[in-house]
């Protein structure tokens, strides 16, 4: 075997049979044992059966050993294999062979790109397929890869990657989740933004560039510079993406920044100074009111040490003060401040000096502040509207005090005493406040009733007097001395007044009630036909008796009796009546417990049913309508009732008022996306949009009567803002068209005239080239215009009509010079060969004079009348009578020979055969002048 050199005895994996060598391997070789570890390793590189080698590398299932067999190993088969294996390690999330920064350095130093590939189709793991794709590094790839490793990590590195419009385009179609389409739109819009950002920036420079240079117009310059130094640091913020830029533009840019600056420097070189002057009286007052918080400051200290002499018994340096100030007394008076200022602390400082001067004074009111709190402690606010009068009394009277006692303090009181007194000007205060607020109120109560009471008596209204009497006097008595005193002259006037009225009261009254009580007896026995008009009268006889007031003692209760009897039998005809409105109450009650049911049923309904909420707001109108117009029933009952019939319907007004109320959010989301348009700068585009939210608001329902007048008001006024937008586009737009036809008219009318004043052809046609350049040049510009393109197409028919008449014109005169031609040789004055220096040949186009050559020289014979006729007849022009039987044979022939070839009439190849008959002589002067008007006419 090949291992005898190496051991003595023979183990199984030494077998000669391969197959017990590979079961050693399985069961015998351990990876524990190092030995055995070393077996393994030679067996896989040295074994002479490629199972068993195979079997030991799967033993010893070693990256290391895996690699070695794959680089070293000359069979195919184990090489393979051995590759195949690493693959699948390398692949694998398990990190049992090979850890996982094993395969990362791996992957990084010595993967070849093929073995990445394979890698790569099999991995798993995101940190191992981002390494593959980093090696790999073919871009082409990673579509399919996207596809295929559906790991988010894995996606958003290729998406990190990835910056090709076109690619991620395609990713986004085959993204599968919305995580990673958000991933894919988000980075397509920000390389739309970094492709935007050279022209965003470009128009944000430019527009600081023209703040900038607004700032001209400006004439406060301390506005201009605080503008200036944000536009300045604005354009320093700009410069940092100048880099997206190409050099001409980055340069442009900074050119104009400079000159710009220049100019604003220049411009306010002369105001710059007057602000300079106008911060340096800023400063000055500055220092002023430094000046004034230092006096004040001053006088607080003083204040203070003048306090601890009076109340802490602290020895201070009369003298010292007051020198010191003296000498702020001099301050001031050398100070910036004005006169009044200086007057002011004059005065503060000048009583400091007299506190000094009356400290024992001062010290003696501070005792008898303490004093006055001790003894308004001992005393309660009032509670009550009793207590009210001679309480409040007592706290104005202590405030006089105090108020006294304080002048003397002159402001130098201790905290706690000035605490004190704010406690208790709160509690009193507070206890106060609801009895004056009352008191206040039953004054204001007092003085109407005076009013009522004056108007009452004035109008002649006594019995009413004396009971808003009675209430003016219980009110008059809840009054506080102070308010009593302002109403005392008119309660005595009214007081006195109503005695000498209570003295008439009964001689008006018998005579008045004796007068009522037979009108009531009269109406008692003749009732009124109408139930509802006698109970009314019922009623108002007795509101009138209980004015009356009392009549004489030994009549009133006779009186009083009497009266109620007949009102009894008055109001007897109005019991049955409402008996028999009670019945139909009752119906009416039915109809209502109807009404509610129906509005159960409905609440049922709407949920169960789906049913459309117009269809439940118009049940529900109906249900209202009916409930209203269902009449009266009794009040308990009815209130009974209106409250079932409120909460049936009561979430059905819901349903509806929150459908009202999600089509009110539509709207008014609508009305945003309108005004959001108002900044669209493409107006055309934000009136298209406008169009679109204008049909949804079409589809959306009702918002309620609240809301949707509002709403739409809202709206309309929304897009009227974008159609008046669009109107002054338009306007402006019709400006520059109106420029446009103006330019343009000018040079067609400029055409007009150079056609109107040409007489050659070539001219002419020149003109129509240059015509129709103009026109190709205006059908390119948007909008094409119709007024300039109906113009141009005038002058094109201008053209062709004058092109026309001088083709006419030429082809006239080119008939009367062969004509000629033609007369001068019937009469013998020419001859052929003169023809080429005759004046009317020449004049002829060059075609026209080798056809008339042609025709004159060929003489090809015939008949010389029958041509004649033939043009004749084909001209339709009348022929001799004495010619007429030739004529018609002439017709017949014509028409056989139209028939037979299927040709037209050509009236020149029929001239040029009446030339070529024969040559033309004197008899055929009279032909000539037959066919000569066939030609020119």
């Amino acid at each position: 075997m090949i291992f005898s050199k190496l051991f003595n005895s023979k183990a199984q994996w030494q077998h000669k049979n391969s197959n017990i060598r590979i079961a050693a391997i399985k069961d015998e070789l351990q990876l524990s044992n190092s030995q055995d570890v070393q077996v393994l390793k030679r067996l896989a590189s040295e074994d002479e059966n490629d199972l068993v080698r195979r079997s030991a590398l799967i033993k010893l299932n070693d990256f290391s050993v895996w690699l070695k067999a794959f680089e070293q190993e000359k069979n195919s088969s184990v090489k393979n294999f051995a590759y195949d294996n690493l693959i699948n390690i390398l692949a694998s999330d398990s990190s049992d062979v090979y850890s996982k920064e094993n395969k990362l350095s791996y992957i990084e130093q010595h993967i070849t790109t093929s073995m990445a590939e394979k890698v790569l189709e099999k991995a798993n793991c995101s940190t191992i397929i981002i390494a593959l794709i980093d090696k790999i590094n073919k871009p082409q790839t990673w579509p399919s890869l996207f596809v295929k490793k559906t790991d988010l990590t894995v996606q958003q590195y290729i998406l990190s990657q990835t910056s090709d419009i076109n690619t991620l385009e395609k990713l986004l179609k085959k993204a599968d989740g919305d995580a990673v389409k958000s991933l894919i739109k988000e980075k397509l819009a920000i390389i739309a933004l970094e492709k935007e950002k050279p022209v965003k920036l470009l128009k944000d420079t430019q527009m600081v560039l023209s703040k900038l240079l607004a700032l001209k117009e400006q004439n406060d310059y301390e506005l201009v510079l605080e503008k200036r130094t944000l536009l300045n640091d604005e354009w320093n913020w700009l410069v940092q993406d100048f880099a997206c830029l190409s050099q001409s533009d980055k340069e442009q840019a900074l050119i104009k920044y400079s000159t710009i600056n220049e100019q604003l420097d220049k411009a306010f070189a002369h105001i710059k100074e007057q602000f300079e002057q106008a911060q340096i009286v800023r400063k000055l007052d500055e220092q002023k009111e430094q000046t004034i918080k230092e006096f004040r400051e001053k006088l607080s200290t003083y204040n203070q040490l003048i306090a601890n002499a009076v109340f802490e018994n602290q020895e201070i340096d009369e003298i010292a003060l007051k020198n010191e100030l003296d000498e702020i007394l001099v301050e001031i008076e050398h100070s910036a401040l004005n006169n009044k200022e200086k007057s002011n602390f004059t005065e503060q400082f000048s009583k400091q000096l007299q506190k000094l001067e009356q400290i024992p004074e001062i010290a003696e009111s501070v005792t008898k502040a303490t004093h006055l709190i001790s003894k308004i402690s001992q005393q309660l606010p009032p509670e009550t509207m009793e207590q009210f009068t001679e309480r409040s009394a007592y706290f104005n009277e202590w405030q006089k005090q105090w108020r006294a006692v304080e002048a003397v303090i002159s402001g130098v009181i201790p905290q706690s005493i000035a605490d004190a007194k704010a406690q208790i000007d709160n509690q009193w205060r507070e206890a106060l406040a609801p009895l004056q607020k009352e008191q206040k109120q039953l004054f204001n109560q007092a003085q109407k009733k005076v009013a009522e009471l004056k108007r009452l008596i004035s109008t002649g209204k006594y019995n009413a007097s004396f009971g808003v009497f009675k209430r003016l006097k219980k009110i008059f008595e809840q009054l506080s001395n102070h308010h009593q005193h302002r109403l005392q002259r008119d309660y005595d006037q009214l007081n006195e007044k109503l005695t000498e009225l209570s003295d008439w009261e009964h001689y008006i009254a018998t005579p008045r009630k004796q007068q009522l009580l037979e009108e009531v007896q009269k109406l008692a026995a003749q009732p009124l036909d109408n139930p509802n008009e006698q109970a009314n009268q019922v009623k108002q006889y007795r509101k009138i008796w209980n004015s009356l007031g009392h009549a004489d003692e030994d009549v009133d209760q006779a009186f009083n009796d009497s009266f109620n009897d007949a009102l009894e039998k008055a109001f007897a005809p109005c019991r049955l009546w409402y008996a028999e409105q009670e019945k139909t109450r009752e119906q009416h009650l039915v109809i209502r417990n109807q009404l509610v049911e129906q509005a159960k049923s409905l609440g049922n309904e709407y949920k169960h049913d789906n049913m459309a909420v117009k269809h439940v707001e118009v049940s529900l109108n109906k249900l209202l309508l009916a409930w209203k117009d269902a009449g009266d029933v009794d009040r308990t009952i009815y209130q009974k009732l209106n409250k079932q019939f409120i909460d049936a319907i009561k979430p059905v007004k819901t349903y509806i008022f929150d459908y009202h109320q999600d089509n009110a959010q539509l709207k008014d989301k609508l009305i945003e996306q309108v005004k959001a348009q108002h900044n669209n700068e493409d107006i055309y585009d934000a009136v298209n949009q406008v169009k679109v939210l204008q049909s949804k608001w079409k589809s959306i329902g009702y918002a309620g009567a609240k809301l949707e007048n509002k709403l739409w008001n809202e709206f309309r006024k929304a897009n009227d803002v974008i159609f008046a937008q669009r109107d002054e586009e338009k306007s402006k737009h019709q400006s520059d068209i109106d420029a446009r036809v103006e330019k343009v008219s000018a040079v067609i009318t400029a055409y007009e005239q150079r056609i109107q004043t040409t007489t050659t052809k070539t001219e002419l046609q020149m003109l129509g080239n240059t015509l129709n350049e103009l026109r190709d040049q205006q059908l390119q510009k948007k909008p094409v215009l119709k007024q300039i393109m109906v113009k141009i197409e005038a002058q094109q028919k201008l053209l062709d009509d004058k092109i026309k008449a001088l083709n006419a014109n030429l082809e006239k005169q080119s008939w009367l010079d062969t004509f000629a031609i033609l007369e001068k040789l019937s009469s013998g004055n020419l001859s052929i060969e003169q023809l080429e220096n005759v004046e009317e040949f020449i004049a002829l186009p060059h075609v026209k004079q080798k056809r008339l050559i042609d025709a004159l020289t060929k003489e090809n014979g015939g008949d010389r009348l029958v041509k004649t006729i033939e043009l004749e007849v084909m001209a339709g022009v009348e022929s001799p009578a004495s010619d007429q039987a030739t004529r018609m044979q002439v017709q017949v022939e014509l028409m056989q020979e139209k028939m037979t070839s299927g040709q037209s009439v050509d009236l020149n190849k029929a001239f040029v055969d009446w030339i070529a008959v024969a040559h033309i002589g004197e008899d055929d002067q009279a032909y000539l002048a037959r066919i000569k008007p066939i030609f020119i006419k």
